[in-house]
């Protein structure tokens, strides 16, 4: 892809790093203990943010990709992204679901509900060894929660990509102390930029 680019005319940028975890053992616990990129203390915050999820009677279940059209769903993930990005949501509305429905062996999605109301959900994409935990949303009311936040983005993840041998797990860009706290590397990115207009890619050259 990279050489393709390039042939196009796509200057190559030097980009923020990315977080890499790599997963050791088979579930979540498992692997904050074993993990060499992991702090000490991290299995002491998984399992403290396990029992405050308990606790205001919240659960987080692995759930059929159907449930990423429920219409309040990615308009929170919309709101998550427009949060911690500078671009707007990168897909239309009904591609993740139509990704589930294509490929649902690579499209994992973790609910987390108090009684059959929808809180918020996670998506992750996976093949082969690798996975990506890309998008995340919870309800306005929900949004200061931040257990909630790791229970859905790291918790449900980790427990599932371990379980299922997948080694490594990507998590984007962003949060870095939060993510390097649990586990991850950071890795260096790369973006390619070709704008419309023939002056701005004169002046990206």
């Amino acid at each position: 892809l990279q050489p393709e680019l390039a042939r196009r005319g796509y200057p190559r940028l030097d980009y923020l790093p990315g977080c890499r975890m790599e997963i050791a053992g088979s579930n979540l616990l498992e692997h904050v203990r074993t993990s060499p990129d992991a702090a000490r203390s991290v299995d002491k915050d998984v399992r403290r943010e396990r029992n405050k999820i308990a606790q205001a009677g919240i659960r987080i279940d692995a759930a059929d990709a159907s449930v990423l059209g429920h219409p309040d769903l990615v308009p929170r993930f919309e709101a998550n992204y427009a949060k911690h990005r500078t671009g707007p949501f990168p897909f239309a509305r009904g591609f993740l679901l139509r990704l589930g429905e294509l490929a649902p062996d690579n499209v994992a999605v973790f609910a987390a509900y108090r009684g059959e109301q929808l809180l918020g959900a996670s998506c992750l994409v996976h093949g082969g060894k690798v996975a990506h935990g890309k998008y995340f949303g919870v309800a306005d009311a929900e949004a200061e929660t931040a257990f909630l936040y790791f229970g859905l983005v790291f918790h449900a993840p980790v427990e599932y990509v371990a379980a299922r041998g997948i080694q490594r797990l990507e998590f984007g860009r962003g949060m870095y102390p939060t993510k390097t706290r649990r586990g991850c590397r950071l890795v260096g990115t790369r973006a390619y930029i070709r704008p419309r207009l023939a002056s701005g890619r004169l002046a990206m050259r």
